[in-house]
């Protein structure tokens, strides 16, 4: 039967469950100011639009708009970020296909560098 823990050792292990929870309560509030912090920058780009969107894999031709900075609209003309799920409807039809290609392989490599036509 393993002994039973001491008063001392009781209090170790309570200090050392403090330090923890206030080094993840530190965790936290960084993260919190750098979500902020992210999130003020998006809303400011003037010359850059800034969106994340999810694709279904079952039709590569469906996107699903997670966030989009407010520059989008000057920037792409879309009035509405819903406007986004029918992006390929409102693409020249030459260049559907090859931007459906480029779009799962951004999804898979986080990088987009693509010129289309509407």
């Amino acid at each position: 039967m393993p002994n039973k823990p001491t008063y001392q050792d009781l209090l170790k292990r309570i200090k050392a469950l403090e330090k923890e929870a206030e080094g993840r309560r530190k965790v936290e509030e960084e993260l919190r100011e750098g979500r902020e912090h992210l999130r003020s920058l998006m809303e400011s780009a003037s010359n850059f639009a800034v969106y994340r969107l999810v694709y279904d894999p079952e039709n590569p031709y469906k996107l699903r708009v997670v966030f989009v900075s407010p520059s989008l609209k000057d920037i792409l003309g879309l009035d509405d970020p819903q406007q986004f799920e029918t992006w390929f409807a409102n693409m020249h039809p030459d260049d559907v296909e090859r931007m459906v290609a480029a779009n799962q392989n951004a999804f898979a490599t986080f990088r987009f560098n693509e010129i289309y036509r509407t």
